[in-house]
């Protein structure tokens, strides 16, 4: 771990640092000259260059070429060198996501706009909360299926098939989800259970066995499958790039399938939330080997209660512009919040 650097040093591996990820092309004295804000001489750069990389930050791709920073210079950038009043964040601004957008809307805009500004994978974890219900439905599509639709307070839908053991046309399952919609308002889906139970145990359920059995199976189906966090993911095409080779299409399809499993995603989010705090993980600081050459940046957000429920955040190349990358992120995880106050 690179613990201290000079301030000249830290100033001329900001530069390289913050030039690569814009050019994707090694940085040479010549080139960073131009860029520094105090008089010094291409040799003493170099020199500077070669202390950089003899402590780890950079590294040469070839004898004559410049510096490409190292995974650890770009974690020493991250942490110590970028100057967040220098960050330009104006393009921030663009995250606007209203004040009245169910979280299913909230979740396609901002991961669109992180895409879009970032051009980077968007992964979003919906609210950790148990949602209050608004209304339930049965539509029948054979002779022997249904389909359960649950609606929310916040206009988030879901819907299941079950089974349908007796010939039930659509005028009963119309009464049946009528009489459910009565008794889930404004409750949660085990609170609508519970209610359920008890109208059976004080005999209020008078539309008969079968529905009732659909009805007790419509509440458990939707139970036992409703995902209490669902994670939304864009731009996975922007991880395709025109100049891979063979060996980097191997590990594009395994970093696709793990988008795909969407387990490990959700255990990354999830240790945002748990954490409390903005988490970056560069190349192999990532505990999931398909993410090894990647940066991925999270950043919890919060509901009225001040409480973390969620998180959102980007997976990019190793060479991500980070203060830009860091503000947008944030900046996002803010309208969120400012969303579900």
């Amino acid at each position: 771990m690179i613990k201290e650097i000079d301030p000249r040093s830290g100033e001329v591996l900001r530069h390289i640092v913050e030039l690569y990820c814009q050019t994707g092309s090694p940085v040479g004295s010549k080139t960073l000259s131009n860029f520094l804000n105090f008089p010094i001489s291409p040799a003493t750069i170099r020199n500077i260059m070669a202390a950089l990389e003899d402590v780890g930050c950079l590294y040469s791709p070839h004898t004559s070429a410049g510096r490409i920073p190292t995974p650890a210079g770009l974690r020493f950038f991250v942490n110590d060198l970028i100057d967040y009043d220098r960050i330009d964040n104006s393009c921030t601004s663009l995250i606007d996501l209203g004040d009245e957008k169910s979280i299913n809307d909230v979740a396609n805009d901002v991961t669109s706009s992180l895409t879009n500004m970032l051009n980077c994978v968007s992964i979003f974890m919906a609210p950790k909360r148990d949602a209050y219900l608004k209304k339930i439905e049965f539509i029948k599509l054979d002779e022997k299926r249904a389909l359960v639709v649950l609606v929310t307070a916040d206009g988030d839908v879901e819907n299941r098939i079950i089974s349908l053991s007796h010939d039930t046309n659509q005028q009963d399952l119309l009464q049946i989800g009528n009489y459910l919609s009565s008794i889930i308002y404004g409750k949660t889906l085990n609170q609508a259970k519970i209610t359920l139970a008890q109208e059976i145990a004080q005999s209020k359920f008078e539309l008969g066995v079968v529905s009732l059995n659909i009805a007790m199976e419509g509440l458990e189906v939707l139970s036992s499958n409703v995902p209490q966090d669902k994670l939304y993911i864009k731009g996975k095409t922007t991880l395709i790039k025109e100049d891979d080779k063979p060996q980097d299409l191997n590990k594009l399809r395994n970093l696709l399938n793990t988008l795909e499993e969407k387990e490990k995603i959700y255990n990354l989010l999830n240790a945002t939330v748990e954490a409390k705090c903005i988490q970056i993980y560069i190349g192999s600081e990532n505990a999931q080997e398909e993410l090894s050459e990647n940066s991925v940046v999270l950043a919890p957000y919060y509901d009225s209660s001040q409480e973390v429920v969620g998180a959102i955040g980007v997976i990019g190349p190793l060479w991500m512009q980070y203060s830009k990358v860091l503000p947008t992120v944030k900046q996002a995880a803010e309208a969120i919040s400012k969303v579900l106050k």
